[in-house]
């Protein structure tokens, strides 16, 4: 229905935006918070669906990543390494609402994408891409600011171009095959025999290439400008300090996956 004439224009742009900023803070509060949004629409096919306890990770779920020793969730910022490659650092932090914690779990690299709500399999490979400066957590051969590990950092080779599914403003970024992590669910199937990565379960990620798998340790402490904060990185061996669980985040039940 279109406006009345008498209405202002002032008044228009100010609800406008009213209901923008409601509607953003309703999805951050999902994500803080680790509801499972419902899809903008859905088939009546689905409704059987809906009641379905969402226990897996699937691809395009966006999540937080704890350690399973300290608690701390997988993070990274717009903060440079000041050694090394220089690239985006990555660490692990103690608090759970913080929104540079997000990832979204994408297919690996140059794999096609598959339908949201999509299960990653145990033993699959994921692309972990960072929500607030759309890079992909990477590891290379280079030392770790600490210690004698690889490095770990965010990446992305070049920008999108804005066009398709690059993501808003062309925010989706490509990287390389440092990107890709291979899901490596606890014991032989997972702690329950399940055969996908499940909600809380124990997984390690080892990067594809090296072989390496993805650790913090309160052994390693950054001070300023991020205080605090332990550092993240690619070991050569699989220990406890590699065991990782989804906390918080946004997931997506099977109803979402295209018949």
């Amino acid at each position: 229905m279109a406006p009345e004439p008498s209405m202002p224009q002032s008044f228009l742009r100010r609800r406008w935006w009213s209901t923008r900023r409601a509607l953003s803070l309703a999805a951050l509060a999902a994500v803080v918070v680790g509801v499972a949004l419902p899809p903008p629409t859905a088939d009546a096919a689905d409704a059987d669906h809906e009641d379905e306890p969402i226990d897996k990770v699937s691809y395009h779920s966006a999540i937080k990543l704890k350690h399973d020793i300290t608690g701390f969730r997988l993070h990274s910022h717009a903060v440079a390494y000041g050694s090394g490659s220089r690239q985006q650092s990555v660490t692990s932090v103690s608090s759970g609402s913080d929104v540079n914690s997000m990832w979204v779990v994408r297919t690996g690299h140059s794999a096609p994408e598959v339908d949201v709500g999509t299960p990653v399999p145990c033993g699959g490979t994921v692309r972990l891409h960072h929500v607030n400066t759309a890079k992909h957590l990477h590891t290379h051969e280079m030392p770790a600011p600490m210690g004698s590990d690889w490095e770990v950092s965010a990446f992305a080779l070049m920008r999108g171009t804005g066009d398709g599914d690059d993501g808003p403003d062309g925010r989706w970024a490509t990287g390389d095959r440092g990107d890709d992590w291979v899901v490596v669910c606890e014991g032989k199937n997972g702690e329950d025999g399940s055969r996908h990565w499940k909600r809380e379960a124990g997984v390690f990620l080892k990067q594809a290439e090296s072989g390496r798998w993805l650790t913090t340790s309160s052994r390693h402490t950054f001070g300023e400008p991020v205080a605090g904060q332990q550092m993240v990185a690619a070991t050569a061996r699989k220990g406890p300090d590699g065991l990782w669980r989804t906390a918080e985040g946004v997931y997506f039940s099977p109803a979402h996956v295209k018949k």
